[in-house]
């Protein structure tokens, strides 16, 4: 899945005030979907992003457009629970895992689940 990046802030037609600062993406640049998730009332698509490390970040999808609808052939369903049960799609090691992100930002490079990442980078 590919997205474009339509807005470095936040739109006016957002209701929340979470998101009252300016992202580290480039406007017009397409990104990588590497998994999408909603949380607190949002869609919200990790891609790696400016500020690049060995792990993608989460930004939400009103920032963007989609510009390849395609899903990865490697992406599961699965699901998350806070007060609500939410679905998560990305790869299977990441979306059966509810660890599995706090795991690679703690980490470093050479961790199992960076290596993982890398591996559908």
């Amino acid at each position: 899945m590919k997205i474009k990046c339509i807005s470095k802030k936040k739109l006016d037609s957002t209701k929340s005030n979470d998101f009252d600062k300016e992202f580290y993406i480039t406007e017009w640049k397409v990104y990588t979907v590497y998994a999408l998730s909603i949380f607190n009332g949002f869609i919200w698509y990790c891609i790696s992003d400016e500020v690049y490390t060995f792990f993608p970040r989460w930004y939400p999808a009103f920032l963007f457009e989609i510009t390849d609808n395609r899903l990865s052939r490697f992406w599961i369903i699965g699901f998350r629970e806070e007060n609500t049960i939410l679905p998560f799609i990305s790869y299977p090691e990441w979306a059966n895992d509810l660890y599995f992100y706090g795991e690679l930002v703690n980490g470093n490079s050479g961790d199992p689940n960076a290596i993982i990442f890398s591996k559908y980078k």
